[in-house]
């Protein structure tokens, strides 16, 4: 659904979130949006998040989804490796590098019980945008090689 103004939008909203929706959360009004902000999977995005609350290493339903799709995708392609990609803050503490390694080890665990083997998987950290995406796990197919 496309909408040609501002107030058009923001009536979607309002229609779709109710009276009482905070208006600065607009932005999740695209399903797929608000997907990938919920940590959910939709579709065939190539990209997919698994996000943990604060200082937990917790895997929930939603991450269990998230892990069980990227094992699918890489049944699928034989030929790739999944990236099992952890977001680093440059000046974080210790105790949250550990942490990252924690919930990338746990994730690896399930996608080991999932049947991908241990080659297909590997590990690596990129820089965090924002403090929040540090409690954040990327599964990324690859072409290997």
């Amino acid at each position: 659904m496309s909408c040609e103004s501002k107030s058009a939008v923001e009536d979607l909203w309002r229609a779709e979130a109710g009276p009482d929706a905070n208006a600065n959360e607009i932005w999740l009004i695209h399903p797929a949006i608000a997907d990938r902000a919920r940590g959910s999977l939709r579709g065939g995005s190539q990209d997919l998040t698994i996000g943990f609350a604060e200082w937990s290493a917790s895997l929930d339903g939603a991450a269990a989804d998230v892990i069980a799709a990227a094992a699918a995708r890489a049944a699928e392609r034989p030929e790739a490796v999944l990236a099992v990609i952890r977001h680093v803050t440059a000046d974080g503490p210790a105790m949250l590098a550990d942490l990252g390694n924690l919930r990338s080890s746990l994730v690896e665990a399930r996608l080991a019980a999932l049947g991908l083997e241990a080659g297909r998987m590997v590990r690596d950290a990129v820089p965090a945008e924002a403090e929040a995406q540090a409690d954040q796990i990327s599964l990324v197919l690859r072409l290997a090689g």
